[in-house]
């Protein structure tokens, strides 16, 4: 469950900022950063307890591609105005999904208990 919600909280972080920016209300900004903040310490917290396996890590390296082609093209087009505002939140993605990376980087998966491994470890106990 940690390693779906590691992949997908980005992109759910992302469609609050969207969705936010399409309201108009007068603390609009301080409740975006509490619900951001909020999110931003779920998305890592499941990344610490996600085991760091290649498709875990394909996965945050594909969503980095995305993000950083997204803010290229934010910049760059200035005639998808959606883009060009959600910039900003492109570009804070980008080092949370560095971060991110890093930290599955560290999380080592779980050591199989592969027949060769529990043969050569019982061989040197028992003689």
């Amino acid at each position: 469950m940690n390693k779906i919600f590691g992949i997908i909280l980005p992109y759910i972080m992302l469609a609050f900022v969207g969705i936010i920016n399409t309201i108009e209300f007068e603390y609009k900004v301080i409740v975006a950063a509490l619900i951001l903040g909020f999110l931003i310490g779920i998305w890592f917290y499941c990344l610490h307890k996600s085991e760091g396996t290649v498709m875990m890590k394909l996965g945050i390296i594909f969503s980095l591609i995305i993000f950083v082609v997204a803010l290229v093209l934010g910049m760059l087009n200035l005639h998808l105005e959606m883009l060009s505002q959600l910039s900003s939140m492109f570009a804070m993605l980008i080092g949370m999904e560095c971060m991110g990376l890093y930290i599955v980087s560290k999380n080592k998966p779980r050591l199989n208990m592969t027949y060769k491994y529990s043969y050569r470890n019982k061989r040197r106990r028992y003689f």
